[in-house]
């Protein structure tokens, strides 16, 4: 009996099979290959990845430009120009040249301290309320003193420190309106520390007269009334005044 592996037929049939086998292995083989590079392809490949790289640059200031200059209307007007009315007017706010201006104000003998005073015969110089010629003063310095004849040539005075900074002595002096006698006569006298006379005036009742004695240069000073000429009937006493005295 005869092996039917030998028939041609059944060799033809085993040779198609085994090409088909091996395409169908070539076939796996390939797409398990394709499936393998394809994976481990994608697991390699990292995304791509954009970087914006922001740089500051910093440009040199160009040179103005001609346009950058300030036009004629960028001008001040004349409106803004001090006015000249804007400086101290000559001869009112303006200190005289050389003026001491540590002094702003004026000082009142009777806020000062004398140095010396006496000679008032009747009684002590005090600060008191007097009437000059129908005017009332209530700053003054008053004294009354004898005025018979034996007292002619009796005097009465205050000695002060002139305050640093004053240039002036001022006053009003008189005799006052209430004084028991009205016929004497009586000297005011400004003097210095040396018995020098800066100013005086001869009174009598009823009159009075300013005082404005430049002491700019006087550490001291001394206000002195004297009897010149006595009453003629007693009572024989006057009240002399220095109303408003100050240093200015």
């Amino acid at each position: 009996m005869n092996d039917p592996k030998e028939h041609p037929s059944w060799t033809y049939l085993l040779r198609q099979k085994v090409v088909i086998v091996a395409l169908v292995i070539v076939l796996v083989v390939g797409i398990a290959i394709g499936w393998l590079v394809g994976g481990a392809f994608s697991s390699h490949t990292q995304p791509e990845v954009i970087v914006t790289s922001t740089e500051t640059v910093t440009v040199p200031a160009s040179p103005m430009t001609p346009t950058a200059t300030p036009s004629p209307s960028a001008t001040p007007q004349g409106t803004a120009t001090p006015q000249p009315t804007a400086s101290p007017s000559p001869g009112t706010s303006s200190p005289s040249p050389g003026a001491d201006t540590s002094a702003s104000k004026t000082t009142r003998l009777a806020d000062l301290s004398t140095v010396d005073s006496g000679g008032c015969s009747a009684w002590s110089w005090m600060n008191k309320t007097a009437t000059l010629s129908k005017t009332v003063y209530t700053d003054a310095k008053a004294c009354e003193m004898n005025a018979r004849s034996q007292n002619v040539g009796d005097n009465g005075y205050l000695d002060y420190i002139v305050p640093v900074g004053v240039t002036t002595f001022q006053a009003t002096v008189g005799q006052d309106d209430n004084s028991t006698s009205t016929d004497v006569t009586t000297r005011f006298e400004v003097l210095d520390l040396e018995g020098n006379s800066l100013w005086s005036a001869d009174m009598t009742y009823g009159h009075t007269t300013d005082v404005n004695v430049d002491v700019s240069t006087i550490l001291r000073v001394r206000l002195k009334v004297t009897v010149l000429v006595a009453a003629q009937s007693p009572p024989s006493q006057v009240t002399v005044v220095w109303a408003n005295p100050q240093f200015a």
